[in-house]
């Protein structure tokens, strides 16, 4: 255990429930609505957000889904999937 040394650029959520949090610390929060019928196109919108941030690494918190292949393959070995 122990911290990253990184910035915090973005947290994408599924709801907006801890944007207060994103807030406090100057993070931008953007929120995307996930169902059945529109996972793909919103994990594409999802992609080219973090592409235009230019982000390295993603951390999935609280993510309950699978993410696709095409997310694997955007973001090979640069994916941490945390339970708490």
């Amino acid at each position: 255990a122990g911290e990253l040394s990184c910035d915090i650029p973005l947290i994408i959520s599924n709801h907006a429930d801890l944007k207060p949090v994103a807030d406090a610390f100057g993070v931008r929060f953007e929120v995307f609505k996930v169902t059945k019928a529109t996972k793909r196109e919103v994990e594409d919108a999802e992609i080219r957000l973090m592409e235009e941030l230019e982000i390295d690494l993603v951390v999935l918190a609280r993510y309950m889904q699978i993410i696709s292949d095409e997310f694997c393959a955007t973001y090979p070995c640069r994916v941490i999937n945390i339970h708490h």
